[in-house]
């Protein structure tokens, strides 16, 4: 909460002026159904670890096959340099939650870093090896 204090108070409106800019929401609209799309072929291209998408707009939710997988993938993507967290309640699940202003720039790359640490989690046909196993 802002609790009444004066530059919390001069936060919330500049908040309030950026979510009520004309498109704003059409932006993040549009980017949450670019992420609808690019997680779901994530996940045809990696069905072994990534079991199911789950979305509400920018609020998303990764299930993984292993069973800690939501934490594994969070210190992951903590060690890459992007922000994740897991669901405390099932943690086959990492939650992952792009901020509303996130650039096209932005999201390309987090998807990219996604689908590279998930290849690198399926063990290799030629070294059978790979990073922590979640296949």
């Amino acid at each position: 909460t802002f609790g009444g204090a004066e530059i919390g108070c001069a936060v919330a409106l500049a908040l309030l002026e950026v979510l009520s800019a004309p498109g704003f929401l059409d932006r993040v609209r549009r980017r949450a159904d670019w992420y609808a799309a690019e997680l779901q072929a994530l996940q045809r291209t990696h069905p072994r670890v990534l079991v199911e998408v789950r979305q509400l707009g920018l609020f998303i939710g990764l299930r993984y096959v292993h069973p800690e997988g939501g934490p594994l993938m969070t210190k992951l993507c903590y060690d890459a340099g992007m922000f994740a967290l897991y669901a405390n309640n099932d943690h086959s699940v990492q939650q992952f939650l792009p901020p509303l202003v996130i650039t096209e720039a932005e999201a390309q790359q987090s998807l990219e870093l996604m689908h590279r640490l998930l290849a690198g989690l399926i063990p290799s046909p030629r070294t059978r090896t790979a990073a922590p196993a979640l296949a």
